[in-house]
């Protein structure tokens, strides 16, 4: 078994549109393996001018859960108390 981190950060302006094939292209340049397992952490933010709502949030998460990704962590930048101070 091997396991690649995956590293994300943005906003979910295009989740809806680029999210599954950037998956399908990292998977291809692990040529496919079937044993590989993916994790990814996400930092974003709540701005609804990068397109956060609940339900982007949730249709997000699905998208890693069909591919077989496994969301390690969901960081929001507004959360980070001391790198506003």
């Amino acid at each position: 078994m091997k396991k690649v981190a995956l590293l994300v950060f943005g906003q979910f302006r295009t989740a809806k549109l680029v999210l599954e094939y950037n998956l399908r292209e990292i998977k291809k340049s692990f040529n496919n393996q079937t044993d590989i397992f993916y994790d990814v952490y996400i930092l974003t933010d709540k701005k609804t001018t990068g397109n956060y709502s609940k339900l982007t949030e949730n249709i997000v998460n699905n998208i890693f859960k069909e591919n077989q990704v496994e969301i390690k962590l969901l960081s929001f930048w507004e959360d980070l108390n001391l790198y506003h101070d």
